[in-house]
Formats: C-alpha cells, sequence, structure tokens
C-alpha cells in the first residue's frame, strides 16, 4: 500500500504520485497539469550533458534503485555477438543441434519457420546468395566466427 505524502502544490495528504519519476506527489490532475512546467526538467531519471573529454552523454539526475528501469528503446540494429556458438538468424537464440533449419537461399542457420519470415535475416541472405556459396554450419559447441560479420552487414544495410 502506498503511503501518503503531502501534494506539492497544496500540501494535503496524498498517495497520487506522478506516473513517470513517482518521485512527486500531487493531490489532483489539476495540480500535476500545474506543475508540470516546473517538474518536467527532473521528471526524468536522466539528463543530456555535453562534455569536452566525454562528448554527449547521458547522467542521473536522482539516485536510481537497484534494477530500476530507466528507459525503454527498440534497438535500431540486432545481431549475434562476435564469439558466439551458432545462432537463429532470425531471432538470436542458439541453435540446438537437433532442431534447427537452414534457409534454403543461403544456408545459414534459423530455429524455425517464424524465423524464416524475419526481415531482419534478408541482409546476410542476400550477401550470402550474392557470394554464391552457402553457409555450411558442421561444428554446434565451440563459438563460430563467421557470425561476425552479421551485424556489420545489417548496420551497413539499414544506412
Amino acid at each position: 500500500m502506498n503511503a501518503m505524502n503531502p501534494c506539492k502544490i497544496c500540501a494535503a495528504e496524498t498517495k497520487n504520485n506522478c506516473s513517470n519519476c513517482k518521485q512527486i506527489y500531487y493531490g489532483s490532475t489539476e495540480h500535476q497539469k500545474q506543475d508540470w512546467k516546473s517538474h518536467k526538467r527532473n521528471c526524468l531519471p536522466f539528463k543530456m550533458v555535453i562534455n569536452s573529454q566525454l562528448g554527449r552523454h547521458l547522467v542521473t539526475t536522482r539516485n536510481i534503485k537497484l534494477f530500476e528501469v530507466v528507459m525503454k528503446e527498440t534497438p535500431s540494429l540486432r545481431g549475434p555477438s562476435q564469439a558466439t556458438p551458432p545462432v537463429c538468424c532470425g531471432c538470436l537464440n542458439i541453435i540446438e543441434p537437433s532442431n534447427y533449419t537452414n534457409c534454403e537461399l543461403c544456408g545459414w542457420l534459423l530455429c524455425g519457420r517464424e524465423c524464416k519470415q524475419k526481415s531482419e535475416h534478408k541482409y546476410e541472405c542476400e550477401l550470402t546468395v550474392q557470394r554464391g556459396r552457402k553457409v555450411n554450419v558442421q561444428e554446434f559447441t565451440n563459438p563460430r566466427p563467421m557470425y561476425q560479420c552479421i551485424t556489420t552487414v545489417r548496420g551497413s544495410a539499414n544506412t
């Protein structure tokens, strides 16, 4: 149960806090709107700063709790790590030697039909087809250096 705290505007006891930062309490939606111009500068747990040594970066504006999510973003690029055992080129899960399929066009490993349809795989697939030789993975326990190129290929294709 939330503890009662004073409203920033009228000091009346309330359980209602800013739904974004959870740091400031308001007795009503109207009070929150009234304070927004002032509060929005400190609402997020971070701010962007520019420094001659570090360049542009984010710094915290308050203490961050352990495991607190402060930002969610969709990645602009997804790909396997540089030293990875064989992974599915669609979902990037590690491939089980007993349960995989090869892309019919390029030979890269996929874990199933759904991953064959994912658009992320198309860039390395197209490049491998142009190369004229399919990928052929025979060993499933050690890291496979051939996966190092995938993220670079995907990044180059997205520019």
